[in-house]
């Protein structure tokens, strides 16, 4: 969606009972409102239009052939802790502590000497129930948005990372350069 006649048409759609499927340049979920706001359309026509957003990126996976496991510094260890604190246990059960190792890139030759081969997606979901639609009828800032859509449940993107980093496949460094804030 780039223009106001196309999102106009979208949500039409959507509000007649067809499912609608679009891409939409925003750095975040909670972004797409604003977003969608400064095409031109209001509040009142994109919140009983919308079921749910997704936004993603793409973050690079270490080189399984060259990839080593360090400990953390305990700094990283007790910012590592801050940021995934909030996670609820459904999604993330792990102790973070001084046993921790988390990648980190080196290179070779399999990898052109970057340390990184192939991607992966961090995403997060941003659902839209009644309590949210009426939220979004306010016309809330982005963070303002967002912060409601943690309240509820959204895991955001840079977490979303944070676990890639805890799973082996990508370093803190790929997450701060992507979805970093």
């Amino acid at each position: 969606i780039r223009d106001l006649e196309t999102a106009s048409i979208a949500l039409q759609a959507a509000l007649t009972g067809h499912l609608v499927l679009s891409t939409l340049h925003t750095n975040d979920a909670a972004g797409t409102i604003a977003r969608l706001q400064s095409l031109g359309e209001k509040p009142i026509n994109i919140a009983p239009a919308i079921n749910m957003i997704i936004a993603q990126r793409l973050l690079r996976k270490v080189c399984k052939s060259c990839s080593k496991t360090v400990s953390p510094e305990p700094k990283i260890l007790a910012q590592l802790k801050k940021d995934l604190k909030d996670i609820p246990p459904k999604i993330y059960i792990s102790s973070l502590d001084e046993g921790l190792k988390i990648p980190k890139a080196v290179g070779c030759k399999d990898c052109n000497f970057t340390g990184y081969r192939g991607r992966t997606g961090i995403y997060e979901a941003l659902s839209v129930d009644d309590e949210m639609e009426n939220f979004i009828l306010d016309a809330p800032s982005i963070s303002a948005l967002k912060e409601r859509a943690i309240k509820k449940g959204m895991l955001p993107m840079k977490q979303d990372g944070l676990l890639r980093v805890l799973q082996g496949m990508t370093t803190l460094e790929e997450v701060e350069k992507v979805a970093g804030q």
